[in-house]
Formats: structure tokens, sequence, C-alpha cells
């Protein structure tokens, strides 16, 4: 069987728990193709949809089936690697992938690529691992695969760091913005987090130190100037790093030459949608009736009509007035 030669490479120890090579790539999307049928109920998430605003894991929806990408993995696990490739090119076509399938295209193709590498973890087989840890950092195999391929990850992924971040699109000026991050590092290879920004595209980026929160969750304040009343916004760039005791970085979410964007504009003009959930402010209450000018107008209207009902009820008939047609005085002639 295909597996058996990877088994005796994994008890052999050939490759098993070596140092990953550069960065950790980041997650890729599934390609949305138009008139492709879903088997079943998919999310449109993407791959980093499922943090918290400070970059912790969500809760987790009921997991998508996508059926291309089970038979791949079957026919991964039994050797047979082109048909399981020719499945995930199918499966992966499937529109609004969620995490959960994007994860398992990637650790499915990552074995492949250990079987076509007779047995060994080479950069294909790295690249893909860590796409799939990228997603998820407890991803791990399942059964149908043979232990020494599960070793093999779980082996990699003790030396892989994972540095992941919910990007903040806009808000509000005047104030500084906390900037939250979680990290996956295992091996304690990572010697700082870093924050670096920018105001000025021809500037230098400037660096902060992030602090730990708690185990795994780190956070950073990014100062943010006022606007004075100019009513354009204001573009601040930024990424994180995760970077060793040399300064190499281990991992990042942006860059210095792709880095993400972030909106200041006016505290009076942010939309509350735009928040985060924990920011967002409470609805305004409704205005006192009493300041409202149709409350007066219904009450003058509802006066009017109930001084003239009380009018109609209590006034008088009207009796003609004497010598009118109403009576009538004729003399009387004696008989004769």
């Amino acid at each position: 069987m295909l597996w058996g030669g990877i088994e005796a490479r994994a008890e052999a120890g050939a490759d098993v728990g070596s140092e990953p090579e550069g960065a950790a790539a980041p997650a890729p999307h599934g390609r949305a193709q138009p008139g492709v049928p879903a088997p079943g109920p998919t999310s449109a998430a993407s791959a980093e949809a499922h943090t918290e605003p400070g970059g912790a894991p969500a809760a987790a929806p009921t997991p998508a089936v996508n059926r291309y990408v089970e038979e791949a993995k079957k026919r991964a696990a039994a050797g047979r690697c082109d048909e399981a490739l020719e499945e995930l090119s199918l499966g992966e076509q499937m529109p609004g992938n969620p995490p959960e399938v994007l994860r398992d295209i990637h650790l499915v193709r990552g074995v492949c690529a250990v079987a076509a590498a007779g047995g060994r973890l080479d950069a294909d087989a790295r690249r893909e691992f860590d796409r799939a840890l990228k997603i998820d950092p407890e991803a791990t195999l399942p059964a149908p695969f043979s232990q020494a391929l599960r070793d093999l990850l779980e082996a990699h992924r003790q030396h892989t760091v994972v540095l992941r971040h919910e990007p903040i699109a806009r808000v509000a000026a005047g104030r500084p913005v906390q900037i939250r991050a979680t990290l996956h590092d295992p091996a304690h290879r990572v010697s700082d987090l870093i924050l670096a920004w920018r105001i000025d595209p021809e500037d230098p980026f400037t660096e902060v130190v992030m602090r730990p929160v708690r185990a795994g969750h780190y956070a950073a304040f990014l100062p943010l100037p006022d606007l004075e009343n100019d009513p354009r916004p204001l573009l601040v760039d930024y990424y994180l790093a995760a970077v060793d005791a040399q300064g190499k970085v281990l991992d990042s979410v942006g860059s210095d030459f792709h880095p993400h964007t972030l909106e200041v504009v006016p505290a009076e003009r942010i939309e509350a949608v735009d928040l985060p959930v924990a920011e967002r402010p409470p609805p305004p209450a409704p205005p006192p009736l009493y300041t409202q000018w149709w409350v007066y107008a219904a009450a003058g209207a509802a006066l009017l009509l109930l001084g003239g009902g009380v009018a109609l009820a209590t006034a008088r008939p009207p009796e003609p007035p004497q010598g009118s047609l109403g009576t009538f005085e004729l003399p009387l002639e004696p008989r004769r």
C-alpha cells in the first residue's frame, strides 16, 4: 500500500519535526463559480471570518459538508492521490466553502504532497499544512489517515507559529484603538509580537511591542490623532509580525509591502454598525413627547372637538320671533 513507505520513514524519524521553511502562507479562499450546484448547506464566510474582533476564535457554526472534499479524504487515505486531487479541484469550486472545508482541502493537498515526496515533509507539504494551520491551529487528520501521517502533521504543528488578527476597517478619531491578536506558538519560538503602523505612506513604520493580556492573546494601543474638524478621513497603514530573537519574521498579518488600511473618521460621522459589538453605543432614547409639535396639535384638535360637542348638547332649540310666521294674531270681531 502507498502509505507503507510513509509509515516506515516516519517510524525511522525521517523529516519528522523539522522546522518550517519561512513564514506561513496566508489562508486562501475557495473559488466561487456561478452555476455550480451546492451539495449541501454552506456558509459564505471567509477563511478568517471565525475570529472575534480581538482575534479570539468565535463559536464554531454547524460544519458544512462538501461531498467532493469528503470523497477526496477517502481516496487520499487509500493512497489514490491523483483521484483525490481531482475531487479537490471540484470541491474548491463550490461557492461559499466555510473555513473548515478550506482547512481540509489544504490538509489533503499536504498529504498528497507527502506521498509525492516519498513520505518526506517537503516544501509543498509544509506550505499546505501551514495554510491549514493558519485557518485552524488545532487542525488534525481524521482517523482514515495513517497514524504516521497524523504524527507527521503533529510534529510540524509543534514548530509552526500561527498569528491571527481580525483586521479593523474603520474607527473614530481622537482616541486610541486597541489592536488585538492571538498567537499559536507551542515551541515558544516567538520573541516579540510587533504592531507596525504609519499615517503618511512616505514615512517609515513605527513599531510597538504588543503585550500579552492572557495566554495566547496580545493587545496594543494604536494612537489616533484628532481630525480637528477636517471632514476628510485619515488612512492608517498597519500590520502585525511575530519575530524570533534574531528578528526573523515567523508569521505575520499583512506586511510592510501589503499592510492593512484603517480608516479614521470624525466621531460624529462614524456609524454604530462600523464599531465592534462590544463598543457599539446603545440606541438613542426617543425624544420626550412634550417636545413633539404633533402632540400639541393633536391635543388642540381634541379640545376643539370636545368643546363643540358640549356646546351642541347644552344649546336650547331656537324659538320663532313674535310676529313671524310662527305666531298669528288675528283680530276677533263681535258676532252680529
